[in-house]
């Protein structure tokens, strides 16, 4: 990288961290307050609606936000049409859930849920305009005026939340509080917006932005599926009560990925398309990323697996039981995506969406594979199918990330193994020194922090055996990086 564009990095990735971590660490704590107002049967039934609302956020973005960015040439009148698609789109879409909202519930077998998918029909238009203006915003490196629009809704959206809950709306309450986020985020990211539509299409252009949208909405669509068939076949063997396990028990593992990964992906496809020209930084930078991500981010999610009996009891209560195999065993899986996805970043940099989507389609074919075929009899199993079914897709990602930054394979597995080992290895001492006699008599909060004392020094052991001085010189690195951008990431 240039050190202009290390500045520029460094203060996105400020940016798109305080998005992140400000707005979903409260949206976090107000999830564990709901868990006590709610029931499983409550929480699978706003969850049902949700899966519906990310389903057409996803028709109506098509892929546009990727390609506006990723796309080195581009005018004000070139966004005009892929605007106006998305807009039709979305207001059908929203026609559809309002007039036949019974007929969706009927379909999904949730009968309860016609109401909610009704109200819910204002969201669709408002994600969808919201949506390029946040990809012109990434496209400059502006990812402080994203952070503002999420955090104001964040806070606002939460108190909604939390305020409908104690008054006893129940799975209302989860709405109002997606309703709130679509309304706060389009009225605060228009009130100056860096592009506003015009009259003027321009189909030259859009043919170009339409051929890398369309391998990045199939990707989007895939990935959705992929992601969610799980959560249609817990629907359809355990009921809204088993959604709503489920729901409590991916939280904190969704939590974490949007937290960690999303901070740091958004960034990277915004530094590494800046890259292409030169194959050299490129790769280095792809390498330092992989690298970082595996000794500082993987841990976290290890750590939470390790937990996550101690944790769920603590936070959702005893209520909520299954939960934690659910958040074991997709915190695994989130300790490995947290690296992958900076393949993805590195393929979409260099304008390969087809690759992702053929990365995609085998996620999905691998997990309906596992979820349809194999013997399933709990939320458990389902979620270890799930998980392994996904992680049959990672060498192929990193596979296509080597060749996308012309990187060795063997420099690859250097810069990420020696992470996942740490991790592993501390895992496993953790597992270990639960059974033991001080620990295992203890009560919850005290097993987990002396389990928490366990882990991070095994961690720190091993990550000083294995890479103690690469660790050192990017420590240093990093410190240097950001005093010299402090004054910047104020401003």
């Amino acid at each position: 990288m240039t050190e202009q564009l290390k500045k520029r990095t460094a203060v996105a990735l400020a940016w798109s961290a305080m998005q992140s971590w400000g707005v979903k660490l409260f949206a976090l704590a107000v999830f564990f307050v709901l868990a006590r107002f709610l029931s499983p049967a409550e929480l699978g039934l706003a969850q049902t609606v949700i899966l519906i609302l990310a389903f057409v956020a996803i028709l109506a973005e098509q892929g546009f936000q990727d390609a506006i960015v990723q796309r080195k040439d581009l005018s004000h009148d070139d966004l005009n049409l892929p605007f106006a698609v998305s807009m039709l789109t979305a207001v059908v879409a929203s026609a559809v859930l309002f007039f036949f909202s019974h007929q969706i519930a009927e379909l999904l077998k949730v009968p309860g849920a016609a109401s909610l998918i009704a109200i819910s029909a204002v969201i669709p238009p408002l994600t969808a305009a919201s949506i390029f203006e946040i990809a012109m915003r990434r496209r400059s490196m502006d990812f402080k005026t994203p952070a503002k629009a999420a955090l104001f809704a964040g806070l606002i959206s939460c108190s909604v939340a939390l305020v409908m809950a104690v008054a006893g709306f129940g799975a209302a309450s989860l709405i109002g509080q997606a309703i709130a986020t679509a309304v706060i985020t389009f009225l605060v990211l228009y009130r100056k917006p860096l592009w506003t539509p015009g009259q003027r299409f321009v189909t030259s252009s859009f043919r170009s932005i339409l051929r890398y949208s369309t391998n990045a909405f199939g990707s989007r669509l895939l990935d959705f599926f992929s992601g969610k068939i799980i959560d249609l076949i817990i629907l359809s063997k355990f009921g809204l009560a088993g959604l709503g396990v489920y729901a409590v028990g991916s939280k904190l593992y969704l939590t974490m990925l949007q937290l960690l990964a999303s901070t740091l992906i958004d960034v990277a496809l915004s530094a590494l398309s800046k890259l292409t020209g030169d194959v050299e930084r490129m790769r280095r930078s792809y390498l330092r990323f992989l690298f970082l991500s595996s000794f500082a981010v993987t841990p976290l999610f290890a750590m939470v697996a390790a937990f996550a009996p101690e944790i769920c009891l603590i936070l959702f209560g005893p209520q909520w039981d299954g939960a934690q195999q659910v958040t074991r065993w997709l915190c695994f899986l989130g300790a490995v995506q947290v690296v992958q996805f900076f393949n993805s970043s590195a393929i979409g940099a260099i304008g390969k969406a087809g690759q992702i989507f053929i990365m995609n389609v085998l996620k999905f074919a691998f997990g309906i594979a596992a979820l349809l075929l194999l013997p399933v009899s709990t939320i458990t199993d389902v979620a270890a199918c799930y998980v392994v079914a996904q992680l049959c897709v990672t060498p192929v990602s990193f596979y296509l990330g080597a060749r996308a930054t012309l990187t060795p394979l063997r420099n690859v597995m250097l810069a990420s193994i020696p992470g996942f080992a740490c991790s592993g290895i501390a895992y496993l001492v953790v597992v270990w020194s639960r059974d033991l006699m001080f620990i295992s008599g203890s009560d919850d909060f005290l097993r987990m922090v002396l389990l928490s004392i366990v882990f991070v020094v095994t961690y720190l052991l091993a990550g000083a055996v294995v890479a103690g001085e690469k660790l050192m010189q990017e420590v240093k690195s990093i410190l240097v990086l950001l005093t010299h951008t402090s004054g910047q990431t104020h401003a």
